[in-house]
């Protein structure tokens, strides 16, 4: 079902006249979990953070999508390789692939969500980021030359509920979009 939903979407964005087809990320659960929850270290917890949506209709929702470094990080194997190459397989135009960006787990909860025994929090992003690098050289590895990287933790410090959520997790949001990491 999801081969023939990625066929659909890619057929759609050719018939649109798009020059780089997306597979419409029909194999991802949620956007960032199922990728950063392929590396060794990393395991969803569904607490904090949840952001609220309202539809039309004023039924609401929410997402959880914290997660938590348990281990340290290591790239066990391709996460996104795979569905890379079926989406190129699909399309003579440009497939492009979007992967979240290695801030979203200090972003999302600092020193809560990365044990204190595995990292000291200012260490954190070496070993994310050694995985994206392994990741990034294995897609270009398969033809992908359009990969956007979407940084979407510090749009949420626009969020005022966020931001207290933040603070009464002992963090200066401000301070937190600041930080220059050791890489």
């Amino acid at each position: 079902m999801e081969d023939e939903a990625i066929r659909a979407a890619v057929a759609l964005q050719e018939q649109a006249g798009l020059q780089a087809i997306t597979d419409g990320e029909f194999r991802r659960t949620h956007y960032l979990v199922d990728f950063l929850t392929g590396f060794k270290g990393i395991v969803p917890t569904n607490t904090s953070y949840a952001l609220a949506f309202k539809g039309e209709d004023g039924q609401t929702g929410e997402t959880r999508s914290m997660l938590t470094v348990t281990t340290k990080v290591r790239r066990r194997r391709p996460v996104m390789v795979g569905a890379f190459e079926f989406l190129k397989s699909l399309t003579t135009r440009t497939p492009k692939l979007c992967l979240p960006s290695p801030t979203w787990i200090h972003m999302r909860g600092g020193r809560k969500t990365v044990s204190e025994t595995v990292y000291p929090i200012s260490r954190i992003l070496d070993d994310i980021v050694r995985a994206f690098h392994e990741e990034i050289a294995d897609l270009a590895t398969a033809g992908c030359t359009y990969l956007q990287l979407d940084e979407i933790s510090f749009a949420f410090l626009c969020d005022a509920t966020i931001r207290e959520r933040m603070k009464a997790d002992g963090l200066d949001p401000d301070r937190e979009a600041a930080i220059t990491p050791a890489w």
